[in-house]
C-alpha cells in the first residue's frame, strides 16, 4: 500500500480553545484562525480506533497560510503537527515557503514509533495572528513508477471502462477496453538540480533540526493508452474523455502531488498498424529519491563576513590599475 489518506479534514477536528484558535470546515478542508495570544492552542483529532502507520515512512500535509514561516526571527513557525502513540508525542514544525499558496510538506517518520496512533494535533506556535488552510494528511511509502501507474489507472478507471495494464499477451480482452502500456522510463536531466532537500523540521532540546537528503532524480515515464472498442463511436468518445481529463493544465495527482503530464506525437503511420486509430501517448514527469534523510541543525540566522585579500598573495601576474 503506497499511500493512505490519514484524514481529509472534512470533519472531526476540535479546538482546545475556540476563543483563541477557531476551527472551521470549508469545501477545501480545515481552516484554522489564530487570534493574538493563541500560542499553545490546538486543533485535535482522535481516530475511532488506534491507527497503524508502520508500513509508511512519510507523512505529507497540504497547507496554505497567510504568513511565511521558516523559523527565522522575521518568519517564526506558525503551526506544529504531531501525533500521540504509546511511545509519547512525535511532533514537527510546519514551514510555509510562500504566503497564501497551497504547499505539500513532508515529514519523515521512519525513525519514529507509529504503530498505535491515538491522537493527531495541529498546534499554534506563535502569538501572532494567522490563518491556515489544511487540505489533506497522507501517509506514504513511495515507489515512484508503481505509484504513477496506479494513479494513471485510477484516473482512467473513472471512465467506467475496464483498464488492462499490458505485461504479457492476453488471449481475451473486454469490449470496450483501455489498454495501458509502459513504453519507456528514463532519467530526465533537463529537469534536474543539485540543491539538497530539507524537511521534517522539529525541536530537539534547545535546537531546531531538519532532515537533509540529496536532490531527487528527475525521471520520465511514458505510457501508451489505447482505447479499443468494436464500436467506432465508443472508441472516439473514450479518446475525447482521456484528452479532456489529462493534460498540461491538470497533471496527474500522485501521493498528493501533481506531476506534469503532456501528450506526445504518435510514431509515423508507416510503423504503426494500419486501420487502427493511434493510441494516446502520455509523458509523465516524476522524481526518485536518492538517499535517506539525515538530521542536522537548522540555522535560523547566518552571518557572512568577507575579508580583503592579502596584497602580498600571488595574483597570477594580474595588476589592477586605478
Amino acid at each position: 500500500m503506497p499511500k493512505l489518506t490519514v484524514h481529509d479534514f472534512a470533519d472531526g477536528w476540535t479546538s482546545t480553545d475556540p476563543d483563541l484558535l477557531a476551527v472551521t470546515f470549508t469545501p477545501h478542508g480545515l481552516r484554522l484562525s489564530a487570534r493574538s495570544g493563541a500560542a499553545g492552542a490546538a486543533a485535535v483529532l482522535t481516530p475511532p480506533t488506534p491507527l497503524d502507520l508502520g508500513t509508511f515512512d512519510e507523512l505529507r500535509l497540504r497547507v496554505s497560510a497567510t504568513d511565511t514561516a521558516d523559523g527565522s526571527p522575521s518568519g517564526p513557525f506558525l503551526l506544529g503537527l504531531s501525533y500521540q502513540d504509546a511511545d509519547g508525542e512525535h511532533g514537527w514544525l510546519v514551514p510555509v515557503n510562500r504566503a497564501d499558496t497551497g504547499e505539500q510538506h513532508r515529514f519523515g517518520i521512519a525513525e519514529d514509533e507509529r504503530g498505535r496512533i491515538t491522537r493527531f494535533t495541529l498546534r499554534a506556535l506563535t502569538d501572532i495572528p494567522f490563518t491556515a488552510e489544511v487540505g489533506e494528511l497522507l501517509a506514504v511509502h513511495e515507489d515512484v513508477l508503481a505509484d504513477v501507474e496506479t494513479a494513471l489507472v485510477e484516473l482512467l478507471a473513472a471512465l467506467n471502462v475496464p483498464v488492462v495494464v499490458e505485461e504479457e499477451q492476453f488471449t481475451e480482452l473486454p469490449d470496450p477496453v483501455l489498454l495501458v502500456t509502459l513504453t519507456d522510463q528514463r532519467e530526465d536531466p533537463e529537469r534536474g538540480w543539485n540543491v539538497p532537500q530539507r524537511d521534517s523540521f522539529r525541536i530537539r532540546g534547545d535546537t531546531t533540526v531538519c532532515s537533509v537528503r540529496p536532490a531527487a532524480r528527475p525521471v520520465l515515464a511514458e505510457y501508451q493508452v489505447l482505447p479499443a472498442a468494436s464500436d467506432r463511436a465508443t472508441s472516439l468518445a473514450l479518446r475525447g474523455e482521456i484528452l479532456r481529463r489529462i493534460g498540461l493544465d491538470t497533471g496527474l495527482r500522485v501521493n498528493g502531488e501533481v506531476l506534469p503530464v503532456q501528450t506526445l506525437l504518435p510514431p509515423p503511420l508507416d510503423i504503426r498498424v494500419r486501420a487502427v486509430p493511434a493510441p494516446i501517448y502520455l509523458h509523465i514527469g516524476a522524481r526518485i529519491e536518492q538517499g535517506p534523510r539525515v538530521e542536522v541543525p537548522w540555522p535560523r540566522r547566518i552571518r557572512v563576513l568577507a575579508g580583503q585579500r592579502p596584497a602580498d598573495q600571488d595574483q597570477e601576474g594580474i595588476v589592477l590599475r586605478t
